[in-house]
């Protein structure tokens, strides 16, 4: 019976509740403020479990109208009565869910009240989940047995045990000591061993697994008979809970009885490789020294896999005695075994690998050769120098594994071996890939002895320089860049200068500033390098270096203005769209009016602000101007990217077009794949001709496939 003090508080309560009720000002909050509030958006009024068990009842009919829908709110609720101190918001949840949870309750609502009560559920919900471990829907029993494996509770372990002693179909027997096992508790063991030794897999291979995940040393007989009976799945895994049950073993600090089994594993010539590797990497962890030096001999194994197990065992004990072995085994290894050892060597962190991988530079075989160029990316330090640029100056292979390692070999004095090596490099190949390697590693301190290297008696070399210059020198070196532009002797060094001035002044954010360098020179610049000075200028944009390309295009001089028509033509923006148009049209130079044209036609392309009409109108004009089937082929290809209906209107004449047609189709194709929903009279008409003049499969493939998308196959009114 209820004590008085009790019945008198309830009775209080009571009536508090029922005051709110009726008071005008203190209305109950609606369903979806409440829902809110217990989803963690505001405090909400219940503070007892009384009361929120009646808050959660209160919105629970409203949640679970629609049970195959969006639950995210009642999912905010279940979230935040699950957190960390709020015992009493959780239970009373769990209780409101399995007032719900009716054996008339539809599917859906079972299956969405399950799926909560697995993460919120306790000892009061219980009864009702194991109850539906019987329902006649096999997805409700599914979800009752998953809510049941993830209640930390005695007594749901108890109804999963109970069930499995009643349970008659061998699937589902064994779908329950999946939900034991889940639970890893080795009182189960036995449980599971004596499943084990059924004879329908439905329930002994799940068994095994469960064993192997809950049992000692003594479960190793169970899994071992197993191996030799059953179906081959069975078998098979028999092995894997063998080698299962040695990994628990080992995290139980039974590390003998684990290598026990490991050992078998490793010697036994007829189990899979995957075993074997399994074994290898056990052994590491749980076996002796003499089990060490076996994995020692590994690395050079026959099985590929047996040598990575082994050298990643290796590897994390860090031992240097293990580095002394490998060292040992090296100066006798042959060709096959030469780079796993000495990988191990560098993955070992034993600072004797740089001296070895520096002798295995020199090995006969290139597998070798290039096996110690990419460990000296982790081992090496300057004293590596030498060899890499040997190595880097040689072909194939040998000479990427080299030029790599060059670009990522870190320690003091790298930098300076490598600018030391410019001038003092025993050949003119080393002294080349240290001026390249310089460039790619962004070394600044480079820039004063790679200027010098641009003035070198080697070609080679000088065009390396400028490369690298290009690379890494900063803006404000742009003058003396420029300087070696106008003083170039040959025209080869000149283009090199010049696109090393363009790589260093694109560094300038600023276009009329990065410029300016360049023009002032240009203003004092005569003969040969003021035409290049132009290119430069017609690379790098801006208002005022278009200006003096202009006046370079006027000029009655036939250089300087061939110099200015094709700085123009570079240009990066679409500003000398006119200029480009007018000289494409009245250009007396073929070949100049040619590029002129080929370049208007690439701005067309550029990313505006034209509407698609506008941009296919230019095109057109375009190919009025255009006379080669070259030209006329890159408008079609600008046209193809215009995603409109104008764009295939366009493109439809040249279907027909000899010399043209492979392009016309392609582009008809790009355009119609997009624009087909809103113009199918047109894109249908256009994929008929496609399909009547391409000599391309894959282009009828391609009008074929929008033809089906306007009619499709067995539509009325399809022909």
């Amino acid at each position: 019976m209820m004590p008085i003090r009790h019945t008198v508080m309830a009775a209080v309560v009571a009536m508090g509740l029922a005051a709110a009720r009726s008071a005008p000002a203190a209305d109950p909050p609606k369903n979806d403020d409440l829902i809110k509030q217990l989803g963690g958006e505001g405090t909400p009024a219940a503070k007892s479990a009384t009361e929120f068990e009646a808050a959660y009842a209160q919105v629970l009919p409203q949640l679970l109208e629609k049970p195959q829908g969006d639950d995210s709110a009642l999912q905010r609720i279940a979230f935040r009565a699950s957190r960390p101190g709020a015992e009493t918001e959780r239970a009373a949840l769990s209780k409101a869910l399995v007032a719900k949870l009716t054996v008339d309750a539809s599917t859906p609502v079972k299956v969405l009240l399950l799926r909560h009560l697995q993460r919120i559920g306790g000892d009061e919900a219980v009864p009702a989940i194991a109850a539906l471990l019987a329902d006649k829907d096999a997805q409700v029993r599914e979800c009752a047995r998953r809510a049941l494996s993830n209640i930390p509770t005695k007594s749901a372990a108890d109804a999963i045990r109970g069930a499995i002693d009643k349970a008659d179909d061998p699937a589902w027997h064994g779908a329950l000591i999946g939900a034991l096992a889940y639970r890893r508790d080795p009182a189960d063991a036995p449980l599971f061993a004596r499943a084990a030794a059924r004879t329908d897999d439905a329930v002994r291979i799940p068994a095994m697994i469960a064993l192997a995940r809950t049992g000692d040393a003594s479960a190793l007989s169970v899994l071992t008979a197993n191996r030799e009976t059953g179906s081959d799945a069975a078998k098979a895994v028999a092995n894997e809970a063998c080698l299962m049950l040695a990994d628990r073993l080992v995290t139980l600090d039974h590390r003998p009885d684990a290598a026990k089994i490991y050992r078998e594993y490793l010697d036994a010539p007829q189990q899979q490789p995957r075993y074997r590797c399994a074994a290898i990497i056990g052994l590491g962890t749980a076996g002796s020294e003499e089990d060490i030096a076996r994995i020692l001999g590994l690395i050079t194994d026959p099985d590929v896999q047996a040598r990575g197990a082994a050298l990643s065992v290796l590897v994390h004990r860090r031992d240097p005695g293990t580095a002394d072995h490998v060292l040992a085994k090296l100066a006798k290894a042959d060709t096959a075994a030469k780079p796993w050892l000495l990988r191990a060597l560098v993955d070992l962190g034993d600072k004797r690998a740089g001296a070895a991988l520096l002798k295995a530079v020199e090995d006969e075989d290139q597998t070798v050769r290039i096996a110690a160029l990419t460990g000296l990316a982790r081992a090496g330090d300057a004293s590596a120098v030498p060899a890499l640029l040997k190595s880097a100056a040689a072909k194939g292979e040998e000479q990427v594994a080299a030029r790599n390692t060059l670009e990522v070999l870190a320690g003091k004095g790298v930098d300076d071996a490598l600018v030391q090596h410019i001038a003092d490099a025993p050949a003119v190949p080393q002294r080349v890939e240290a001026i390249r390697a310089l460039g790619t590693r962004r070394t600044p301190e480079a820039v004063g002895p790679l200027f010098a290297a641009t003035t070198d008696a080697e070609g080679s070399v000088r065009s390396e320089a400028f490369r690298s210059l290009g690379l890494i020198a900063p803006f404000n070196e742009l003058p003396r860049a420029l300087a070696l532009l106008v003083n170039a002797k040959e025209d080869a060094d000149r283009d090199n200068a010049a696109k090393a001035a363009v790589a260093i002044a694109r560094k300038n954010d600023d276009i009329d500033a990065r410029s300016a360098p360049v023009l002032a020179q240009l203003a004092k610049t005569e003969g040969p390098a003021r035409y290049t000075l132009l290119a430069v200028a017609g690379q790098l944009g801006g208002e005022r270096a278009l200006a003096a390309i202009r006046d370079a295009v006027k000029s009655d001089d036939a250089k300087t203005h061939e110099a200015g028509v094709r700085a123009l033509t570079n240009w990066p923006d679409a500003a000398p769209m006119q200029d480009l148009l007018t000289l494409a049209k009245t250009e007396p130079n073929n070949t100049l009016a040619i590029l002129s044209l080929r370049a208007y036609v690439r701005l067309i392309g550029m990313p505006s602000k034209r509407k698609p009409e506008e941009t296919v109108k230019l095109y057109q004009g375009a190919m009025e101007i255009a006379k080669r089937p070259d030209e006329k082929k890159m408008v079609l290809g600008g046209l193809g990217e215009v995603k409109h209906r104008t764009s295939l209107e366009a493109v439809a004449p040249f279907l027909s077009e000899d010399g043209l047609q492979g392009e016309a189709c392609a582009a008809a194709i790009r355009i119609a794949r997009d624009v087909w929903e809103r113009n199918k009279d047109l894109a249908k008409f256009t994929m008929t001709k496609v399909l009547e003049v391409s000599k391309s499969d894959s282009q009828k493939r391609g009008a074929k496939e929008i033809l089906d998308k306007i009619d499709p196959p067995g539509h009325v009114g399809a022909e």
